[in-house]
Order: C-alpha cells, then sequence, then structure tokens
C-alpha cells in the first residue's frame, strides 16, 4: 500500500461492510486494517520489554509506554513495529519485530553506556624546552618576598635556592600562600654552567635580573 490517501473497504460474509478513510504510510495502514478486523479473525499479540539496566523510557511505534520493564496489550499481529528504548547516560537503542496473532514475545534490550567525550586541552602552562642532548646546568634562584619555587609541579624548595635543572628555558612557578602570590616566570638555564637569577615580584609585575 502506498503512502499517503486511501479508502480501507472489509468485507465479511454475515458481517456489515466496513469503510475506513485513511491517510498514511503503508505500515499505519496495515496496522488499522488489522485492528478493524474482528478478534476472532486476527488475535492482536502482547510485547513485554525488559531493559539492561531496567527503568528506559520505552516507545512501541513512536508512543511512549511506562518504564521497562513493560508489558504491552493489544498489539497488531502481522506487521512490522518498532521498540525504542531510551535513558540518561546510555546510548538509545531500537528494535523492530513482527508479531504473529495471539503471540506473546518477550524481548531484551541491552543498553550500552554512552562513551564521555574527552575534555578540550585547557590552556597551555608555560614549559621548558631544553636543548638536544639532555644538557643541564644550575640555577642559583633569589625571590622577593621569599616564595617556595616548583617546576613541572615539583617543589625545588624556598628561596634563595640552588638546584640543578636541564639546560634552556625552563618554566618556574613561585609561590607565596601568605601573600597570596602565584606567578610564573620564565628563566634561561645555561648548559654546564650557574645561572643566577634575582626576581622582585610587585603588584602587577615582576622586575627580574640574571646573568649566566
Amino acid at each position: 500500500m502506498a503512502q499517503g490517501k486511501h479508502e480501507i473497504r472489509l468485507e465479511m460474509a454475515g458481517r456489515q461492510p466496513r469503510v475506513a478513510q485513511v491517510e498514511l504510510t503503508a505500515t499505519q495502514a496495515a496496522v488499522a486494517v488489522s485492528q478493524m478486523l474482528p478478534e476472532s479473525v486476527v488475535e492482536p499479540g502482547t510485547l513485554v520489554v525488559a531493559t539492561v539496566p531496567p527503568g528506559a523510557n520505552v516507545y512501541l511505534d513512536g508512543a511512549r509506554q511506562v518504564p521497562s520493564p513493560v508489558t504491552i496489550p493489544r498489539i497488531a499481529a502481522g506487521v512490522e513495529h518498532t521498540v525504542i528504548a531510551d535513558k540518561d547516560g546510555f546510548e538509545v537503542a531500537s528494535q523492530t519485530l513482527t508479531l504473529a496473532a495471539g503471540e506473546k514475545r518477550e524481548i531484551q534490550i541491552q543498553l550500552k553506556p554512552k562513551v564521555a567525550e574527552a575534555a578540550p586541552p585547557g590552556p597551555r602552562k608555560p614549559g621548558k624546552n631544553p636543548p638536544k642532548g639532555g644538557a643541564s646546568g644550575t640555577l642559583s634562584l633569589t625571590v622577593t618576598p621569599p616564595c617556595d619555587v616548583f617546576v613541572d609541579g615539583r617543589k625545588l624548595g624556598t628561596s634563595p635556592l640552588t638546584a640543578p635543572l636541564p639546560a634552556g628555558d625552563v618554566s618556574v612557578q613561585l609561590v607565596n600562600k601568605e601573600l597570596s602570590i602565584s606567578q610564573w616566570v620564565q628563566v634561561t638555564v645555561a648548559p654546564g654552567g650557574k645561572t643566577e637569577k634575582a626576581i622582585t615580584l610587585g603588584k602587577g609585575k615582576i622586575a627580574a635580573d640574571g646573568q649566566p
């Protein structure tokens, strides 16, 4: 039966003809025919829907049912039906089926958890770019006011301090919790030698003096 407007006429011996005007899809027309026939001719079926996990929203041919598990009676036989299960945190699942006259069928729909999307990368903190060859040097650092010194999340100590570091550009975090200071500075560590750096932290600015 093609999609569009149709006139459906049913005739049976010993019964009054039945006529219906419909505008629907072929599947919907088949359901209408099944429902117009007396149950003695086409007995409807019953569908029992369970989901894993339970408590999912269940839809039969677009009509919402009670949450799973659910028993749906009087389903038109001989035509295709679509069952959809939907639950927060899980992907939508669907299944198509056709029931025979008077059939009672039980189905179980397995819901797959949604895969969490990876969080977008945050702003890149200044990082170190050591020269090739694995060279290293020594940093002698003085900070005013004194601060805890961190490199790559590792505490080196409290300034003033001297510490070995990979040679090249190194990002250093200076923290003084009492004064609510948390600032990043970048220093260049000379390979094979000692780099001295004196930093004064002020409101909104950093003054730095240094020499390899």
